[in-house]
């Protein structure tokens, strides 16, 4: 619901978790990180499942140049979070930053991803939950242009689904991919026979939808900063 929220946002959601448990901020903004990690690679298969399948039920459909747009960011995501969960250039970044002046809070970090990325169990618990989770959107797709009297099948709800989140991807700038996910899940949506109305109207309620998850977590949030700030004024 935020500008950048993709890249800070599981900073901010850190630190107000850490305020409320009293937990330290550097174990909480670890699994923060480590979960931003894993959905960002989790969502490449799964982008790269929904064009399968949009190749096969509608061949000929997607230019390659639009293929490439989408398929790039998400694998270049992939090809970072690999080397941070090898530990590759760890100690040269800590080295960089303990020069600047910076490395106290950035090792504490690092000891606390160090502790999350020990267990590959938890990470792949992580990673099937965010795979049933983008799996679940497609449902969603279907059953809202069923209830618009716009069937679809379920590999069609998927492509839209996957294709239409890879485009929020691309609009990470925006607060939420606003716009760039309608403009895709529409776009695909009338790519495959779904009338221009029915489209936008199923973009708008699954926005609908995370505007009322997501609004109460701002509104905490806000309460969680000023009691915060309060308390620290009142020192």
């Amino acid at each position: 619901m935020l500008p950048l929220v993709g890249i800070g946002g599981g900073v901010l959601a850190g630190l107000a978790i850490a305020r409320q448990t009293d937990r330290p901020f550097a174990g909480v903004a670890a699994g923060a990180t480590v979960d931003l990690l894993i959905e960002s690679v989790t969502e490449l298969p799964f982008l790269l499942a929904g064009l399968a399948v949009f190749a096969l039920i509608a061949p000929g459909t997607l230019p390659l140049s639009h293929l490439g747009a989408l398929v790039l960011p998400l694998a270049l995501a992939t090809a970072l979070a690999v080397p941070v969960r090898l530990g590759v250039g760890r100690e040269a970044a800590l080295r960089l930053l303990r020069r600047i002046g910076f490395d106290g809070a950035l090792r504490r970090l690092h000891e606390s991803l160090a502790v999350v990325n020990s267990g590959t169990g938890p990470m792949a618990q992580a990673a099937a939950w965010h795979l049933l989770a983008w799996t679940l959107g497609a449902a969603e797709a279907w059953t809202i242009l069923a209830v618009l009297g716009t069937p679809v099948s379920l590999a069609e709800a998927y492509v839209i689904e996957s294709l239409g989140m890879a485009a929020r991807s691309l609009g990470f700038v925006l607060p939420a991919g606003l716009g760039a996910q309608e403009v895709g899940l529409a776009a695909v949506g009338v790519a495959l026979g779904v009338p221009l109305q029915e489209a936008i109207a199923m973009a708008m309620l699954k926005r609908l939808r995370e505007v009322l998850m997501n609004v109460p977590g701002l509104v905490a949030w806000q309460r969680t900063e000023r009691r915060a700030a309060a308390a620290s004024g009142g020192c």
